[in-house]
């Protein structure tokens, strides 16, 4: 440890270093003031030196405000208020420093309190050294310093992570165990706004972390750019220019320059298109699709409130069916997998009218009628597999083409069944028609058969009457004449 610097103090102090070992702060008996110009601290704990220009340090008993604080390391600038607990602790016993402060920073670069550690020990360090034309290389790793145990709430304009650059940024961090534990931070990058919770530990050989991530209405191309986490995640919209909303639940193993290791990776997420354009010649993928494809230009398609689920388990990232517009009549559904090593296995089944389809079934179109042509759609499987950059992409047309062959023949069955109805109803209505009339004339027959009948049963009794009246008369006449 280097120090350098101005101190101006005030103070008294009395304590037993018991009470320091067992860290019974409020024991400890302090009081006065102290101050710091000019003051430079050098640590292997440290990535860069680290200036004071200036620090007020009230002491109390137990604890010590931090009144004022102006320093600056590497890239970073920073003004912090707050208190510390252990003062005493750290310089005299090398314990971590505790406390909590605030920070206001114009930049703050996160790899400033990332320092690199050589692995090896001190006899491979030195044979590397005393062997100049050796091509291996001490590994390095970057640790969270332990000597830091603090909670912390800052804003700062600037924020440099790695090759990121974030503006307008706020939220909380605590230090501990070489462990850091991000709260509530935002900020806004790629034109949208980021939102972050999430820890990131390197105690452990193989560093590990577990974050929740949520970017909201950023911009596509420039943030696949600059981001290789979400450049693996979602490849494909390499060729997408437009706006996404993101939200990822993930945790894995880091590299010694914590840097994910996507193999280690698990979770979860959800991921909203808000609205983009496809720019085919940005991917070959894309354009391959494209020239495939002759019934549509897909610098055309345009892509709205696209919302698909995703999840990360055995190296890759897995897709959850998702469906979009293709065209105005063109529907889509894709579903699959690919690896972090961009080795494609996805299928995207397009709902297509038979009129795109053109001379490749023109036989079959040949049996429609206009009307059924422009109405009918088939199932117009895709298959995509290989790298991202060398695809194979596979047009089942048979499959198009079997399908429509299929409807072709149901229709035809189905009009055939439809004529063999309608002559059986002819049939069936001819038959009851002349049934009827059969009953009808049968009816008639019958009824005018028992008026006969009855008419002539009336004359009969009329002549029966008429002969009677006949006899009496002869009888009345015949005996007058005796």
């Amino acid at each position: 440890m280097d120090l350098d610097g101005i101190l101006n103090a005030d103070l008294t102090a009395s304590f037993a270093m018991d009470d320091i070992d067992k860290e019974r702060y409020e024991n400890v008996n302090s009081s006065g003031s102290a101050s710091l110009s000019n003051f430079n601290y050098a640590s292997e704990e440290m990535a860069n030196p680290v200036k004071i220009s200036k620090a007020v340090l009230k002491f109390n008993p137990g604890s010590v405000d931090l009144q004022e604080f102006s320093m600056k390391t590497g890239e970073t600038d920073a003004q912090l208020n707050g208190t510390l607990q252990n003062l005493m602790g750290y310089l005299f016993k090398d314990q971590p420093i505790k406390g909590n402060f605030n920070l206001k920073s114009t930049t703050f670069s996160v790899n400033d309190f990332m320092v690199a550690e050589e692995s090896s020990d001190n006899e491979e360090k030195e044979k590397k050294k005393s062997t100049a034309e050796s091509s291996k290389q001490v590994e390095e790793a970057i640790k969270i310093p332990s000597f830091l145990d603090v909670n912390l709430n800052f804003t700062a304009d600037k924020i440099l992570y790695d090759n990121l650059t974030l503006t307008n940024g706020k939220g909380a961090l605590s230090i501990k165990d070489e462990k850091a534990t991000l709260q509530n931070i935002s900020a806004d990058i790629f034109g949208g706004n980021i939102g972050l919770n999430g820890s990131v530990s390197t105690k452990t050989e193989t560093p590990k972390f577990d974050v929740q991530l949520s970017l909201n209405k950023i911009g596509i191309a420039e943030s696949l750019q600059e981001m290789e986490l979400l450049k693996s995640l979602a490849p494909i919209a390499q060729a997408f220019v437009g706006d996404l909303t993101t939200k990822i639940d993930l945790n894995g193993d880091l590299t010694k320059d914590l840097s994910p290791i996507y193999s280690s990776l698990s979770g979860s997420g959800l991921a909203e298109i808000l609205n983009a354009t496809v720019q085919k010649n940005e991917l070959s993928f894309v354009s391959q699709l494209d020239e495939k494809l002759d019934f549509i230009n897909l610098n055309d398609v345009k892509l709205k409130d696209l919302t698909t689920q995703f999840s990360f388990s055995d190296g890759g990232v897995d897709f959850k069916p998702f469906n979009f517009n293709l065209h105005k009549d063109i529907k889509a559904e894709i579903k699959g997998r690919h690896t972090f090593d961009n080795e494609l296995d996805y299928k995207m089944d397009l709902d297509i009218p038979v009129k795109y389809l053109g001379k490749e079934i023109s036989k079959q179109l040949a049996k429609l009628t206009e009307d059924e042509v422009e109405n009918m759609k088939v199932d117009l499987p895709i298959k995509f597999s290989g790298g991202i950059k060398k695809p194979k992409i596979s047009v089942d047309m048979k499959a198009a083409t079997k399908e429509l062959t299929d409807e072709i023949i149901a229709k035809q069955k189905g009009k055939l069944e439809d004529k063999a109805k309608d002559k059986a109803k002819d049939l069936l209505d001819g038959f009851l028609k002349d049934d009827k009339e059969e009953q009808e004339k049968d009816s008639l027959t019958t009824e005018e058969k028992d008026k006969k009948e009855k008419k002539e049963e009336e004359k009969s009794n009329k002549d029966k009457a008429k002969d009677k009246a006949k006899d009496a008369l002869k009888d009345i006449f015949g005996k007058k004449n005796k």
